[in-house]
């Protein structure tokens, strides 16, 4: 009896869908986590993961059409008995998150708020002023993707609910 493989770690699930020539691989970024896996017949294994599918923050304008974020997706990948990655179907979800994606990426540019990246200040911002630290920074990923990070959060007086009155 062949011994039985070994299933991927997470960390072995993203190097093997990096190194994989499997349609929509390349739009995929960690960190990844096995929400389920199971057996196949030909001895390999199927994971369901979460992961993040990488968009463009703004595919026309050419300062940022290398630049992504992330946007949350789950997809079912296929290893074979050697290891290797021969199937990928990503849940697409709804076409509203990647579009709210790209307008909170573009509100941070906005605000100054991406370390690594001016303020762009097309536009001016309303209600409360914004703290002038960063909460998320750009990052050059380990197969060269420049991606926004959060890096941090920040509170503002006006986005906190206070209690008032008596009770």
């Amino acid at each position: 009896m062949p011994d039985p493989v070994r299933p991927p770690d997470p960390f072995d699930l993203e190097e093997g869908l990096a190194a994989s020539d499997v349609a929509g691989a390349a739009e995929l970024a960690g960190p990844m986590r096995i929400v389920s896996s199971g057996d196949r017949p030909d001895g390999g294994r199927v994971y369901q993961i979460t992961a993040a599918r990488l968009v463009a923050v703004d595919a026309a304008d050419p300062a940022l059409r290398d630049v992504s974020v992330g946007v949350p997706v789950t997809a079912r990948v296929e290893v074979d008995a050697e290891g290797e990655v021969v199937a990928l179907a990503i849940d697409e979800g709804e076409p509203s998150t990647e579009r709210e994606a790209r307008t909170f990426a573009r509100n941070l540019l906005v605000n100054g708020a991406v370390k690594g990246i001016p303020a762009s200040g097309a536009r001016t911002r309303r209600g409360p002023p914004v703290s002038s630290r960063t909460t998320h920074e750009l990052a050059v990923d380990e197969r060269g993707r420049k991606v926004i990070r959060r890096t941090g959060f920040t509170i503002t007086p006006g986005g906190m609910s206070q209690r008032r009155g008596g009770g």
